[in-house]
């Protein structure tokens, strides 16, 4: 966190129940447990949840440093609404769609993604990354599989990719990251419901002078304002928390951009080809199928060729009466 920015109503009811008071600590650990509970009740009836009074609910408020409760609970109202989008989609009445419906969506997802800047900073994030010593790739909780996907596609084609989160969360994300520095690249990615863990590792990514580029759906989002570069994948959906399509399409056009931009990427291919081509089985129907049509073309000339001789050369001449 840096020390401008101020840290959201969760961290701070955490911070402060480190250093509360004796008197304070049951109204702090009950606020630490049960945070999106308090955003709905009155300061009574957490004062009786907790086995405090209102005054010692009030104060421990005021050690997280807000004005009081009501101050508080008026932050904490805000990150429940956030927190609890996915439950209203799916309380929300909706009628049995098609799939043209939903690939309609995503349609739209995908069509916000297109703009000149976002094409300026897909360039800007491409060269970085060709030249980069190493490249990281982050994301947590959902995210950790588009990362996945994403140094998954990188890795035969740069000197060092890593994947940050592989084989745990944040704990093994901060081992893996732990030379990053400058003259390397981290590709972040953080869609709702965001990670704070994410938000934290960008920044100490860039605070240790790598170049930080955010794959996130809002120029608002949390990530983004850690970042060197924003590239923007819409991810709007009307019962998930989030949809994923536009970000894969993000990163399959990164991805397919550095490897036009990387030198090597032909002999790097045949390379790869050459290594993997014992582990794959490959689909013969289409060209057993083609030498199948091509055999009966073949039979069917034969047959017509067949036919006109017999119709013609092939016929017994009459025999021809002598007329003397």
């Amino acid at each position: 966190m840096s020390e401008t920015e101020l840290p959201g109503v969760i961290e701070r009811i955490h911070y402060a129940s480190a250093t509360a008071s004796a008197a304070l600590r049951p109204v702090a650990r009950w606020l630490a447990s049960h945070s999106l509970d308090a955003a709905t009740l009155t300061i009574e009836e957490v004062a009786e949840a907790c086995g405090g009074s209102a005054a010692s609910v009030n104060r421990f408020a005021r050690h997280a440093g807000y004005r009081g409760f009501s101050e508080l609970k008026a932050e904490l109202a805000a990150v429940v609404r956030q927190a609890l989008q996915p439950v209203e989609k799916l309380e929300a009445p909706t009628a049995q769609e098609g799939i043209g419906a939903w690939l309609a969506d995503h349609q739209r997802n995908l069509v916000a993604m297109d703009s000149s800047l976002q094409q300026e900073r897909l360039a800007q994030t491409v060269t970085r990354i060709v030249s980069s010593n190493s490249v990281y790739c982050l994301g947590l909780g959902l995210s950790t599989y588009l990362t996945g996907l994403l140094a998954d596609t990188l890795m035969p084609y740069h000197r060092r990719v890593v994947w940050a989160a592989a084989g745990g969360g944040s704990e093994q994300a901060a081992r893996h990251m732990a030379h990053i520095g400058a003259g390397d690249t981290l590709i972040a990615i953080s869609l709702p419901r965001y990670s704070r863990d994410t938000v934290e590792l960008a920044r100490f990514a860039r605070e240790r002078g790598a170049f930080v580029a955010a794959l996130t759906d809002n120029p608002t989002a949390p990530l983004a304002a850690t970042a060197d570069t924003v590239l923007l994948a819409p991810a709007e959906h009307r019962v998930l928390s989030s949809s994923a399509v536009a970000m894969v399409a993000l990163i399959e056009t990164l991805t397919s951009e550095v490897l036009k931009a990387t030198p090597q990427t032909k002999a790097m291919a045949a390379t790869l080809s050459q290594t993997v081509l014992p582990y794959l089985v490959f689909d013969t129907t289409s060209s057993t199928r083609a030498k199948a049509e091509a055999g009966a073309r073949r039979s069917s000339k034969t047959q017509v060729a067949s036919r006109k001789n017999g119709d013609g050369g092939g016929r017994v001449p009459r025999k021809i009466r002598n007329r003397s």
